[in-house]
C-alpha cells in the first residue's frame, strides 16, 4: 500500500530564503521551523503530495541541482536544506519535469493553508461578553414584552368580569381599536395615561432594534378615547413577527369581551381625536 506524504518549498521573507524538505503535516514542520527562519510566507510557498516512496529521492535530487543556491548557517532547524530565494524558480522547474516525466497525477500546488490564528483571550472575552450581552438584552426585552401583553390580558379580563359597572364601548376601525370609556377624565387622568403606557413596546435581537408606541389617549368631557394601533406584520412595518403573534393573542381574547359593556346604556360616540389634538395646539400656538 503506497503512502503520501508531502514535499514543500517554504518562503522565509525574514532570511529571504527558501527551505526545501518532506514532511507528513507540513503545519506541525513549520511550527518547529519558525523560531530559526521567521514566519513563513504561506501563499507563496509550495507543496506537492507525493508517494512516501519517492519523496526522498525528488528531496536529494532538488538539493543537489539546487547546491550552488545553498546558504550557510552556523545553527538552526534543518540549516542544510537552505536555498538562497533565487533557487525557487528553479526548484519549481525541477518538480514540474519531475511531474511530466513521471506522469504523476499530482502537481505541485502554489498556496499553503494558514492555520486560523487562535484569538487573544482579552478578544475572546470581548467578543462573549458583547454576545452575552446581546442575548441578554434579548430575552429581557421578549420577557418585557410577554409581561406587557399579559397585563393587556388581564385588563381585558377585568372588563368582562365589570362590565355591568364600567361603561365602556369600542369599534375596530381598519388596524385601530377606538376603545372609549365614559369616567372622570378630570379625577383618572394619571389612570388614563398608565392604561396607555401598557401599549409601549421594545424588542432587540441579534439583528435589530425596535420600539413602538402602540397607544395615544384622548378626552373629551367624561369620555377617554384610546387609540390602539393593531401590530401587523407587512412590508410597510417595522414590527417584530413576536410583537405580531402576542398581538393576535390578544386580539383571540379581545373577541370575548362584548363592543358595548352591560353598563353603557347610551352610546358612547367616537371621538375625533385628530381634531382634539390639532385644537390643542392651536391653543398653544394662541397662548404663545
Amino acid at each position: 500500500m503506497n503512502t503520501t506524504t508531502y514535499l514543500y518549498i517554504l518562503v522565509f521573507p525574514q532570511k529571504n530564503v527558501i527551505k526545501i524538505g518532506k514532511a507528513n503535516d507540513i503545519q506541525n514542520r513549520i511550527d518547529s521551523l519558525r523560531r530559526w527562519w521567521g514566519e513563513v510566507n504561506y501563499p507563496a510557498s509550495y507543496y506537492l503530495s507525493i508517494e512516501e516512496k519517492s519523496v526522498f529521492k525528488l528531496e536529494k535530487s532538488l538539493h543537489f541541482l539546487l547546491s550552488r543556491y545553498s546558504v550557510e548557517f552556523n545553527d538552526g532547524d534543518g540549516k542544510s536544506e537552505i536555498f538562497a530565494h533565487d533557487a525557487l524558480e528553479k526548484a519549481i522547474d525541477v518538480i514540474d519535469l519531475y511531474a511530466s516525466l513521471t506522469q504523476s497525477s499530482t502537481r505541485l500546488q502554489k498556496g499553503i493553508p494558514e492555520p486560523i490564528k487562535p484569538q487573544s483571550d482579552r478578544k475572546k472575552k470581548e467578543k462573549y461578553e458583547k454576545a452575552a450581552a446581546k442575548s441578554d438584552r434579548f430575552f429581557n426585552s421578549i420577557s418585557a414584552c410577554a409581561d406587557r401583553f399579559r397585563k393587556i390580558n388581564k385588563l381585558i379580563a377585568f372588563l368582562m368580569r365589570y362590565q355591568s359597572r364600567i361603561e365602556f364601548q369600542y369599534d375596530i376601525v381598519d388596524d385601530h381599536i377606538l376603545f372609549r370609556v365614559r369616567q372622570n377624565h378630570a379625577r383618572n387622568h394619571h389612570a388614563s395615561l398608565s392604561v396607555a403606557s401598557l401599549f409601549s413596546f421594545g424588542v432587540e435581537d441579534f439583528d435589530v432594534r425596535i420600539g413602538m408606541n402602540c397607544c395615544s389617549a384622548v378626552g373629551v368631557g367624561d369620555v377617554v378615547q384610546y387609540r390602539i394601533n393593531l401590530i401587523r406584520q407587512d412590508a410597510d412595518s417595522f414590527s417584530h413577527p413576536y410583537l405580531v403573534y402576542l398581538c393576535s393573542q390578544a386580539e383571540r381574547m379581545l373577541a370575548h369581551l362584548p363592543k358595548r359593556s352591560l353598563a353603557t346604556l347610551d352610546e358612547i360616540p367616537i371621538v375625533d381625536d385628530a381634531g382634539v389634538t390639532s385644537s390643542i395646539f392651536d391653543e398653544w400656538r394662541d397662548d404663545r
